[in-house]
């Protein structure tokens, strides 16, 4: 039987726009999908403190996270996993994710218990990779360097350098010259900022002041190293209190068939956008600043 065209059609557009979403929207992705699987059927109710080894590595760090995790699932089981269910975690961390080790597997499996019950207690290791400083807090004002995709705490503002590059055009010396721009995101609690931001020059804008916190966060650049990071002097101007830390995503995605869907995952946003009839549930694990636990 032929297939109409213009279901087809219909067909690439939407795959299209959940990879769009998944690119451009992460966060929105991920809040999609559990809306989507709101039943969260593995409830985690016990995490120890993890323990995180962080060492630095040419341009990047080495995270090396262990934890224990407790729970049930309290979800139904299914024609081909009438008794057992076995369960991949994956641990999304400084933009990054990664399935887990349990106990020397990629997986582990639940089962019901005497009493009928679905519970679990494993420890998880992942060694995460990536280029994302771990936070920390800096004096409020701070004049300094911050490097890319590191988070300064200020005060009650989390100040991310997202990235320094060129803009396209700007990469043309006709058209833009030798311009770097610095892309800042800010946030005090539920507030959220951006700026970007050029080194100075009589046409350049390199201060910006933005309102947030009950007061401002006021940015200035004092100097730009294209790709690496920024020399910046940041002043925060606020009564409000706030308090930030790294948080540990986990994720939990039933095994299916061999390899499974997760199993050729490389991100969350392909588990989401791929994966997500396997989804069994999420938990968050907030562990302070780092330089609290390495």
């Amino acid at each position: 039987m032929e297939v109409p065209q213009e279901m087809i059609i219909s067909v690439i557009v939407v795959v299209v726009a959940l990879v769009m979403l998944s690119v451009l929207f992460p966060d929105l992705m991920k809040t999609a999908v559990a809306e989507r699987q709101s039943k969260n059927d593995v409830v985690v109710t016990l995490s120890s403190a993890p323990q995180i080894t962080m060492n630095k590595t040419g341009s990047g760090y080495v995270y090396d996270i262990k934890t224990m995790l407790g729970g049930e699932y309290n979800g139904d089981y299914h024609e081909g996993a009438a008794v057992r269910m076995d369960v991949e975690a994956f641990v999304t961390f400084k933009g990054q994710t990664l399935r887990v080790t349990i106990e020397g597997k990629n997986y582990f499996s639940i089962a019901k218990n005497s009493e009928g019950k679905s519970e679990f207690s494993i420890e998880a290791t992942a060694k995460i990779i990536s280029d994302e400083p771990p936070m920390h807090a800096v004096t409020n004002p701070y004049t300094g360097e911050i490097k890319q995709r590191e988070t300064l705490i200020i005060g009650p503002v989390a100040l991310k350098l997202e990235k320094t590059g060129k803009r396209l055009f700007d990469k043309i010396p006709v058209v833009g010259g030798d311009i770097c721009l610095a892309s800042f995101v800010a946030r005090c609690g539920k507030d959220v900022k951006s700026a970007e931001l050029r080194e100075c020059g009589e046409e350049y804008e390199c201060k910006r002041e933005l309102s947030m916190c009950g007061g401002s966060l006021d940015i200035s650049i004092n100097g730009i190293e294209c790709g690496k990071g920024a020399i910046v002097t940041a002043v925060v101007k606020s009564t409000v209190a706030a308090e930030y830390g790294e948080e540990i995503y986990i994720s939990f995605w039933e095994k299916t068939v061999e390899p499974s869907c997760a199993d050729h995952a490389r991100s969350y946003n392909e588990l989401a956008t791929t994966c997500y009839g396997d989804f069994l549930g999420e938990y968050t694990i907030d562990i302070g600043l780092l330089g609290d636990n390495a």
